[in-house]
């Protein structure tokens, strides 16, 4: 599940960066970071979820195919009117493609 990061504005938590570059799994990869951003209610979340599904499917061609009844997981999302994930989410744990750690 992802993390939410609460804060007013935004700044860089170097501790939090520093953990993440210096982690036994990601310190001799490069790091990409997906970032999405944009007005509430538009489909950011849903789409980060897609962005999970390819990456857990380790990058698979028929990642879009299989498990069809799987329902999308990693960050919350709801259909309506009303916002439901605010603020800036971190997914906890990298994806390993090749030589680099996606965040």
């Amino acid at each position: 599940m992802a993390e939410q990061i609460v804060s007013d504005d935004l700044t860089l938590n170097s501790d939090i960066l520093q953990r993440i570059l210096t982690h036994k799994n990601v310190s001799k990869l490069k790091v990409a970071i997906i970032s999405i951003a944009g007005p509430f209610r538009k489909g950011k979340s849903f789409l980060l979820n897609f962005f999970i599904r390819y990456l857990r499917r380790n990058c698979s061609p028929d990642w879009l195919t299989v498990d069809l009844d799987e329902d999308m997981q990693g960050f919350h999302w709801m259909e309506g009117a009303d916002a439901d994930t605010r603020g800036v989410w971190l997914w906890p744990e990298p994806f390993i493609v090749d030589d680099v750690a996606i965040f």
